[in-house]
């Protein structure tokens, strides 16, 4: 991360996509700092080199504890802010650079700033979130895809208490998906000959359960790991996961705190499990509310072993 923030500050700011085997920013491209493979000047834009340093920092994040380490992802957010420009009651910042200078202005996208945000937790991240315009059209995202490539706008606002409807919508959406992939395999009839075809056939739909159950934002599709607030263990069966007929549900994140919600559907059988906090134990809760949002217990640790009885449900804060 060092040298790559290196290189940025020595281009005034701006994180270059090409770099020299002498480690000379734009050597073979006649000193630009645009125009590498999948740089500035790409079709897609800067956003995936802002995927790239955005996985780095919120890998060298889980990795060292420091929050640093989503800097350079945040000032390169920032930097393209500064850049704004208002067209048709949007906010638009540029994706592009070519050798005329900042191009492709298009509509702000809030993806990776929940990104940084979903890791750190902090009121300036937030803020990268909250400046964006047009936050009521994250109501009506695109469906989920089994290649990776999963919204978390709507899931961002659902926890901000905006959007009540979204873990029925988004289970509703992801079952449909689920089906026309299923569908798009039995009707197919090409010889599979490279995996863009089939990266959109793919059945696999993940983003609702990682959203709603664990509460974190779906990964980078570029990379990402999965950065969330908690992992289950079934404790009498001794595996991952939430035990059988347990269902669970995060619906609020604030100021570093979280509301689960789990059920036992089971009318016969007492369920046990284990939360753990965050999904690699990177986390520590330190207080726990049960059913009384005004009775806190201290715990100081990283998991919490809850015994669900048969129809039961309990909510928690952390």
């Amino acid at each position: 991360m060092q040298s790559w923030r290196d290189r940025t500050s020595a281009n005034g700011g701006i994180v270059p996509d090409n770099i020299g085997l002498t480690g000379k920013i734009g050597e073979y491209m006649d000193g630009k700092w645009w125009g590498g493979y999948y740089g500035w000047r790409w079709p897609h834009g800067g956003s995936v080199l802002l995927s790239a340093i955005t996985i780095a920092g919120t890998n060298g994040k889980l990795l060292t504890g420091e929050d640093s380490m989503m800097d350079l992802a945040r000032s390169q957010i920032d930097l393209l802010w500064s850049l704004r420009q208002q067209s048709g009651g949007e906010i638009q910042v540029p994706y592009r650079h070519t050798d005329s200078g900042w191009a492709d202005y298009r509509l702000a996208s809030p993806e990776l700033a929940i990104q940084l945000w979903n890791v750190s937790q902090s009121s300036a991240d937030l803020d990268r979130i909250l400046r964006l315009s047009n936050q009521d059209q994250w109501d009506r995202q695109p469906p989920p895809r089994g290649n990776g490539k999963s919204p978390n706008a709507g899931w961002f606002r659902f926890v901000q208490g905006h959007f009540p409807d979204y873990p029925e919508k988004i289970l509703h959406a992801s079952y449909r998906e689920v089906c026309r992939a299923l569908e798009s395999i039995r009707q197919d009839s090409k010889e599979a000959i490279y995996t863009q075809h089939w990266i959109h056939r793919d059945p696999v739909i993940c983003a609702a359960l990682t959203q709603l159950t664990i509460g974190g934002s779906y990964p980078i599709y570029h990379g990402g790991l999965l950065h969330t607030l908690v992992r289950y263990y079934d404790f009498n069966q001794q595996q991952p996961g939430l035990p059988e007929d347990v269902a669970a549900l995060i619906d609020g994140i604030d100021n570093n705190k979280f509301r689960l919600h789990l059920v036992n559907l089971s009318p016969l059988h007492s369920r046990r499990l284990v939360i753990q906090a965050g999904m690699f134990g990177e986390h520590k809760f330190s207080e726990v509310s049960i059913t009384s949002p005004d009775v806190w217990q201290s715990i100081q640790s990283k998991w919490l072993q809850i015994l669900l009885l048969p129809g039961n449900r309990v909510e928690t804060s952390y």
